[in-house]
């Protein structure tokens, strides 16, 4: 199985949209177009990107493991990146910090439609 194909697969399965992916790994448009269509594969620092935000391993997104993380794994994997995006908030102002939230829970209504 391809990289795309397990991406694709976990966007299904969670409610993500492509686009939220190409945004997530600051591609342009039509980046996971393009990884469908074999234009072009996910670089490993994409795929690892996206194994963060799904909580699997970047070994899963490659077709190496069969099944995803386990729970435990995964949650340790979501306080690390929990304790970045903590450190990525520091020196932000009030106003700064409640845009970041309200996008955040943007982004939590989106995976829901």
């Amino acid at each position: 199985m391809r990289p795309i194909d397990r991406i694709l697969l976990l966007c299904k399965e969670r409610g993500v949209k492509q686009a939220y992916i190409n945004d997530l790994i600051g591609g342009y448009r039509g980046k996971v177009t393009d990884w469908k269509m074999n234009r072009s594969s996910p670089t490993e620092e994409e795929q690892r990107i996206i194994a963060e935000f799904f909580h699997v391993t970047p070994s899963y997104i490659k077709g190496e493991e069969e099944t995803t993380a386990p729970d435990e794994e995964r949650s340790h994997a979501k306080r690390e990146a929990i304790a970045r995006a903590m450190n990525a908030l520091d020196g932000l102002n009030d106003a700064e910090i409640q845009e970041v939230l309200n996008y955040a829970k943007y982004v939590v209504s989106q995976r829901k439609q």
